[in-house]
């Protein structure tokens, strides 16, 4: 009877640690695509898919590409979402990465302007719209499968592990470049870059067959009977002040992410700056301290509680993100990696808990749909928004403190959102 016992739980354990993994390396793919996307708008694309437009309007038409995808994704967190609570989240986890492999995929063999003209720019913007459709539907789906798999006393830490998928794909996308880079550059803009891209695609191979061997969560398979009929209509008409709090929390933080990371490519390279090789590193130490200080913030999550850890990380957000952002143009590459590790560190605190605290917003048999929503519609004005205002802000104003004044508005919201969620706790 022990041994059957002991087997049970040794079975229940594997179970958990396979959709953990599950969870986390077909979100790390997922990442790696999107960061690289991102990157690629700065350092390839304004010559390779917008030559026509002069230095600075090629650049923001590329990086306003990268924010069509946060556009869509909250219609992928909609279609997706309302898959994961109807078919479950292992069916929609594997649509999801399909997706972004095969977009990803044409992106590395797609002609450029000099090839088809107008066309190579359209193909694009499709491409990179099937990008955000695909991670719309991802987030949400892989924070379930591992929460709804875990104890209750661990699931702050089985949540850590799916938000540091997103800094492990920002350090590998970003390490991948760093290679690249090292090719002469008439090869790295002719045919270099397109690596990464079909690199990609290859590897989303991996996380779907990961995938493929993992059972549904019990928490599913217990709700089996009784989903919703329509969960996004339910979450619109009954969940709707749930769904706009969690926007507003990633709203702030989602912002100085994406602004340091997309913004800061732009702003900290040129003339008595640093070199695109070298924000790529300050880019990669960035991935490597939020990957490493997610998994360990994550062991503190289930103890401090996910709300009142996720305060105190924006309030001190508000302090370093003008930090960083006065300290880019300096040139000193060890003042900026020191800076970035500090943000990176916050950020951490930030991220780690988010999926527990935003779970806990909804009710199981609409969970799938309001977490994803919640979440996409946060990283719209908090992830597409910010690296076209920031540059704009700089182009008009002529003075970064623009840019730290947007971006710290953005993180006092997100505090007091934060902060009314603790009060009515």
């Amino acid at each position: 009877m022990e041994t059957r016992i002991e087997d049970a739980r040794t079975g229940i354990v594997v179970k958990r640690r396979r959709a953990l993994l599950a969870a986390f390396s077909g979100t790390t793919l997922e990442w790696y695509d999107f960061f690289l996307y991102g990157s690629m708008a700065i350092l390839v694309f304004p010559r390779v898919f917008f030559p026509g437009a002069d230095g600075f309007a090629g650049v923001l038409l590329s990086v306003s590409t990268f924010g069509a995808a946060f556009v869509i994704r909250p219609l992928g967190a909609v279609l997706f979402g309302a898959m994961g609570d109807r078919r479950g989240r292992k069916h929609t986890l594997v649509v999801t990465v399909v997706l972004m492999g095969l977009a990803t995929a044409l992106i590395g063999v797609l002609p450029g302007y000099a090839q088809i003209g107008v066309w190579a720019p359209l193909a694009l913007v499709v491409l990179r719209l099937l990008q955000g459709l695909s991670t719309g539907g991802e987030w949400g789906g892989a924070a379930l499968m591992a929460v709804e798999n875990a104890q209750a006393s661990r699931k702050g830490r089985y949540g850590s592990v799916v938000q540091a998928a997103s800094p492990a794909g920002l350090v590998l996308s970003n390490l991948v470049i760093l290679g690249l880079s090292q090719l002469a550059p008439t090869a790295f803009l002719s045919w270099g870059w397109r690596i990464g891209f079909l690199t990609g695609g290859l590897i989303a191979v991996v996380g779907l067959l990961i995938r493929l061997g993992v059972a549904e969560t019990p928490e599913f398979e217990r709700l089996a009977d009784r989903v919703a009929a329509s969960p996004v209509r339910t979450v619109l008409r009954s969940h709707l002040g749930s769904l706009f709090r969690a926007a507003a929390i990633y709203l702030g933080p989602g912002g100085a992410f994406y602004a340091a990371i997309i913004f800061g490519q732009k702003y900290g390279v040129g003339p008595g700056r640093l070199t695109a090789a070298q924000m790529s590193l300050v880019v990669v130490v960035f991935g490597v301290a939020m990957l490493v200080a997610t998994l360990l913030i994550g062991l503190a999550a289930d103890r401090f509680g996910p709300a009142r850890m996720t305060l105190a990380a924006i309030v001190a957000l508000c302090v370093v993100t003008p930090c960083v952002l006065a300290v880019l143009a300096s040139g000193n590459l060890a003042l900026v990696i020191a800076v970035y590790v500090l943000m990176a560190l916050n950020l951490a605190a930030v991220t780690a808990p988010m999926v527990v605290l935003f779970a806990d917003l909804f009710p199981a048999e609409v969970r799938y749909s309001g977490v994803s929503m919640g979440y996409q519609l946060g990283t719209v004005v908090g992830g597409a928004l910010p690296p076209i205002i920031a540059l704009w802000l700089l182009q008009s104003t002529g003075t970064i403190w623009s840019v730290t004044g947007y971006l710290v508005g953005c993180l006092v919201i997100s505090a007091l959102c934060t902060a009314g969620l603790l009060a009515r706790r």
